[in-house]
C-alpha cells in the first residue's frame, strides 16, 4: 500500500512537471515566432535598400561613361541620397 501512495505521488510531480515544461515549450515558440517575423521583415528592408543603391550606383556609373568623371556629379549623387534618406 506504501509503494502505491509513492508512485502516485510520483505520477502527480511529475504530470506537473511535464505541464509546467510543455508551457515554457509553448510561450519559447511565441517568442521564437516572433523573433523570427522580425528577422524577415528586416532581411526585406536590407534587400529593398541593397536594390536602391545597386540602382543608384548604376546611374552614376552610366554618368561616369557618358559625361566622364566630374565632381558635380558626385556632389548631386551624394545631395540627392542625403534628400531622399531625410523624407522618410
Amino acid at each position: 500500500m506504501d509503494t502505491l501512495i509513492h508512485a502516485d505521488i510520483f505520477f502527480f510531480i511529475t504530470t506537473i512537471a511535464v505541464i509546467a515544461i510543455g508551457g515554457v515549450i509553448v510561450i519559447a515558440g511565441f517568442y521564437i515566432v516572433s523573433i523570427l517575423s522580425d528577422f524577415k521583415d528586416l532581411s526585406r528592408r536590407v534587400k529593398r535598400e541593397g536594390e536602391l543603391i545597386s540602382e543608384d550606383l548604376s546611374e552614376l556609373r552610366s554618368k561616369a561613361k557618358t559625361e566622364g568623371v566630374r565632381l558635380s556629379h558626385f556632389i548631386d549623387f551624394f545631395s540627392k541620397r542625403s534628400k531622399t534618406r531625410g523624407k522618410k
